[in-house]
């Protein structure tokens, strides 16, 4: 006697398996952080994966966020700022310009939730913040060039937008030499405030009416 199952059975039953173990505990290995999503289904969004991805990623980011606050500390209380504001912005640029170092680990699909692990190497991260932050320093000592070159109100532009370069990468102080070929070091953030100063100093304000008419009443 033969017994016929039905293939969209077997199908089904396999198609889970039992739950990895990093569904049930947040896994753990040096030098990674890792994000895991998990998303009910079912799912009436575009796509669960990357709902779940997208959640996972949210996950890294706080503990970049973390990292950003504990080595940003100092530099928020000498200059300061606000920790919370500076970490959120720094946490952003940072996220965006590090997304594609981030490995997909593993998914699995369970009855009731689908899950998504990631992982990012704190190795290459800090890696590729250190290769953008010699670009960051290399543009912002261009644009104090052209700061100092003609004093017009073009150079505010350019000192705003060289200490926006720089911001991202102050937890560890930025010395460099300036003039390029001076033999004379520099701290760039302290320098670019100090030459902003400067520069509000020499401004005059001419008006451009001499007398102005009041009217007061009905």
């Amino acid at each position: 006697m033969r017994v016929t199952i039905p293939i969209l059975f077997l199908l089904f039953s396999c198609s889970s398996g039992p739950a990895p173990e990093w569904v049930i505990s947040q896994p753990k290995a040096q030098g990674y952080w890792f994000g895991k999503g998990m998303v009910k289904k079912p799912f009436y969004g575009d796509s669960i994966r990357e709902e779940t991805r997208s959640q996972a990623l949210s996950e890294i980011a706080q503990q970049i966020s973390v990292d950003i606050s504990a080595t940003f500390k100092n530099v928020v209380i000498e200059h300061n700022l606000s920790l919370d504001e500076m970490t959120e912005s720094i946490t952003k640029i940072r996220v965006e310009n590090t997304l594609m170092l981030v490995e997909n680990v593993d998914e699995y699909e369970g009855k009731e939730y689908y899950y998504f692990l990631a992982r990012l190497s704190q190795s290459a991260y800090y890696k590729a913040i250190e290769k953008q932050r010699r670009n960051a320093v290399k543009t912002a000592l261009g644009l104090l060039d052209k700061a100092e070159s003609e004093f017009n109100i073009q150079s505010f532009s350019f000192l705003v937008e060289a200490m926006n370069e720089i911001t991202p990468y102050m937890e560890i102080p930025i010395q460099e030499e300036y003039p390029s070929g001076s033999g004379k070091f520099i701290n760039l953030y302290s320098y670019i405030k100090l030459l902003t100063n400067n520069f509000i100093d020499r401004l005059h304000l001419v008006p451009t009416q001499k007398s102005v008419e009041y009217k007061l009443g009905f």
